[in-house]
């Protein structure tokens, strides 16, 4: 857990364990300001920052937080949006996109450039970010293709999706 996110599907004996252990991993982790976000229906748990308070307000903050770049948050919420779109047809257990689907749904929300080698390039770039942030993973054995994790829908959730889905539409009706 302090090293990323935990998937029952991907190490199953160390879910097991977490799920045991719950009570006092969450006693640990409380003293050190950090709170464990168990998600049992989707599979997975991860770490957070306790939220501040006056009991807490001297404890280190242990968890980074990274600002995403444009590129970093269109993709997440295109991805988020193709989790709603395929839970909404039924029940899918796995997401899979390729590259190819990656870079035509982000390029329909850059501007026209000259240069289609650096913005496929860019975009690359921002796939890795994304890997490393956990919300997608490559598939093994599959050559340009990616599982889309659910864990994504903790970090853009809903309201969210919706406020930036807005301002995309603005953006788009302006001409990027």
């Amino acid at each position: 857990l302090m090293k990323g996110i935990v998937y029952k599907q991907q190490q199953p004996r160390l879910w097991q364990s977490m799920l045991n252990l719950q009570n006092t991993i969450t006693d640990h982790l409380t003293v050190l300001g950090l709170q464990l976000i168990v998600d049992e229906n989707e599979g997975y748990a991860y770490l957070t920052q306790q939220e501040e308070t006056e009991n807490n307000k001297d404890v280190p903050k242990l968890i980074a937080q990274r600002p995403l770049s444009f590129l970093g948050s269109l993709l997440c919420v295109l991805l988020r949006k193709k989790i709603a779109e395929l839970d909404t047809g039924g029940n899918v257990d796995k997401i899979v996109i390729t590259k190819q689907s990656i870079v035509s749904l982000m390029q329909n929300y850059l501007p026209e450039q000259n240069n289609q080698v650096k913005v496929q390039s860019q975009i690359e770039a921002t796939i890795v970010k994304v890997i490393k942030m956990g919300f997608l993973q490559k598939i093994k054995n599959e050559a340009n293709h990616y599982e889309i994790m659910r864990i994504i829908k903790a970090f853009v959730d809903a309201d969210w999706l919706a406020d930036v889905d807005k301002k995309l539409d603005v953006y788009l009706k302006n001409g990027k």
